[in-house]
């Protein structure tokens, strides 16, 4: 019995494993779709940003530098 039920587990994290995005995932209920239409969507975000230079892309076509400062800790 042990032996059915963990070849059942294995099938559904094969369903699972096998998922890919599709653009229907964002209109999805179920919890798989809806996880993998985030996680696309962040990493087209990331992707569209481009690079780690420290920048916000202004409204108006500039860039707006990060300032890159520490954490200074009061002693």
């Amino acid at each position: 019995m042990a032996n059915n039920n963990n070849e059942e587990i294995q099938k559904e994290n094969l369903k699972v494993a096998g998922k890919v995005y599709n653009p229907s995932d964002y209109k999805s209920n179920s919890v798989v779709s809806n996880g993998i239409a985030i996680t696309h969507e962040q990493a087209s975000d990331t992707w569209t940003e481009g690079t780690i230079e420290a920048t916000i892309d202004d409204l108006n076509g500039e860039n707006v530098k990060i300032p890159r400062t520490g954490y200074d800790e009061d002693k």
